[in-house]
């Protein structure tokens, strides 16, 4: 195989560079015996080499003519550059090696397409905002507009079963039992008199109780204890120093698990640049991720990110749907967006009818009571 291939691959038939042949090691080879029982073997290996052979011949010799006619140079490395030889060698290599055209994956219906099955518009757009041709003439939505677009069961509260608000202020949560309660449900609770937790009723630990309770559930894999834990070293609360490597350790294990909130933290701490090394790319990455689980704030902050970028369209629908989630501010930008002719008025009335409806899902009178009590 290698007799046959060499004076292809060095040269073959171009007079410039006969003197590159066969070496006597290889040479010697052709006097070597082989044995009867394979011989049937190497008859048919050598015929099938034969025709390879005298196709890439072929080819390689009609690429080494044209390129002559052509008049493809290459400089010759000594001190006077005078003199140039044609650049066999690569012309041949990149011919019986051709290198693969370049794959992208469409956001939309999240096929490897080749580089021409974009338009120029579309190629400078990352993955996950990027759609092929196909796909911008059917209509078809990117993926990271068709996730995320309701909250998750774990959003809820667990006592009530209503999505839990927003504003991070108008909720608890409980180290006992890794639960996020709202701030309705603590005031009937304290209304019966229950001091405990108002879902597992376990009484309220101490500082020193409660890391070690936490500590050990992140022992067990728990990805809830990691984000609390992971907070706790980040503000360098419950006693514990300030420790940002150990916090974006304890966040990455959580989002292997699952846990969006710790794709947004992350996403945060990428994108602000003051604990971490800034990296917008990750900081996107991590927001993607998060909104794709029903992270609201991580939606916003994407369409924040893609209006900056210039891609107001993108930026529109982020906010879209994170306005019928209940994102305030997404829905200013909504209106914003309208004032400045980059919305229309369906898209207005639609994101404000949105607003509402999920302002009223997370309603309740015990939620109303308490929020006025602590106003």
């Amino acid at each position: 195989w290698v007799e046959k291939r060499w004076p292809l691959l060095l040269g073959g038939a171009d007079p410039e560079i006969t003197a590159l042949r066969m070496p006597p090691v290889l040479e010697a080879t052709r006097a070597m015996p082989r044995a009867a029982s394979n011989r049937n073997l190497f008859l048919r290996r050598e015929q099938h080499a034969d025709r390879i052979q005298a196709t890439q011949e072929g080819k390689a010799n009609s690429h080494i003519k044209a390129a002559s006619e052509h008049q493809v140079w290459a400089p010759r490395h000594n001190a006077d550059n005078e003199r140039r030889e044609p650049w066999h060698l690569l012309l041949l290599t990149s011919r019986l090696f051709p290198v693969r055209d370049i794959m992208k994956i469409c956001g939309a219906c999240v096929r490897e397409l080749p580089d021409g099955s974009y338009s120029v518009e579309q190629r400078r757009l990352r993955q996950s905002i990027r759609r092929c041709e196909e796909c911008v003439a059917a209509g078809n939505q990117l993926v990271l507009m068709k996730e995320g677009r309701t909250r998750s069961e774990a959003d809820d509260c667990p006592i009530c079963q209503l999505p839990l608000p927003l504003d991070p202020r108008q909720s608890s949560f409980n180290v006992c039992c890794m639960k996020k309660v709202c701030d309705g449900c603590i005031l009937a609770a304290e209304k019966r008199g229950m001091d405990d937790c108002p879902f597992c009723r376990a009484p309220t630990p101490d500082e020193s109780q409660t890391l070690a309770m936490v500590r050990k559930r992140v022992d067990k894999g728990d990805p809830v204890a990691m984000l609390f834990l992971g907070n706790q070293y980040m503000h360098g609360r419950h006693g514990l120093e300030k420790d940002v490597t150990r916090a974006v350790e304890l966040y990455e294990r959580a989002t292997e698990l699952g846990v969006k909130e710790a794709h947004y933290n992350l996403g945060i701490l990428y994108m602000m640049g003051t604990d971490v090394e800034k990296d917008m790319a990750k900081a996107i990455r991590h927001f993607e991720a998060a909104a794709m689980g029903g992270h609201v704030p991580a939606r916003h902050n994407l369409g924040c990110m893609e209006y900056n970028a210039g891609n107001t369209a993108i930026a529109l629908q982020h906010w879209m749907i994170a306005a019928k989630l209940g994102h305030e501010k997404s829905l200013n930008n909504v209106k914003i967006s309208f004032m400045d002719g980059l919305a229309t008025k369906a898209d207005y009335a639609a994101a404000l009818r949105g607003y509402q409806k999920a302002i009223d899902e997370m309603s309740s009178l015990d939620r109303e009571e308490a929020k006025a009590l602590l106003a």
